[in-house]
């Protein structure tokens, strides 16, 4: 029987929904980490060039630590960075984001 692997998107696309636009900081990030690690995911889609921007822009942060403390909330599944180079890279080889760590 086949293997399924998921990957988690919502701290990803978070930041760009109608229901939460803006609303993912640090601090919500690191609060759900430790259950997204005991899930159990392939890896988490973590972040994008939006996340960097939205980060920076509108909540003062500074996007590389929330990286390293979500890398360090959750040691056993990797992080994703979804790049228009890797979205493009994805028809051609089935790979559509690249590790983090």
């Amino acid at each position: 029987m086949a293997e399924i692997a998921l990957v988690e998107t919502s701290l990803r696309d978070g930041n760009q929904s109608l229901w939460s636009a803006l609303g993912i900081d640090t601090a919500k990030t690191l609060a759900v980490a430790p259950l997204l690690e005991r899930v159990g995911f392939k890896a988490i889609d973590f972040t994008t060039s939006t996340h960097m921007g939205v980060a920076v822009r509108y909540k003062r942060e500074d996007p590389w630590e929330r990286i390293r403390l979500t890398a360090a909330a959750t040691p056993t599944t990797p992080l994703q960075w979804r790049s228009p180079s890797a979205s493009s890279r994805a028809t051609a080889s089935g790979a559509s984001a690249s590790p983090i760590r």
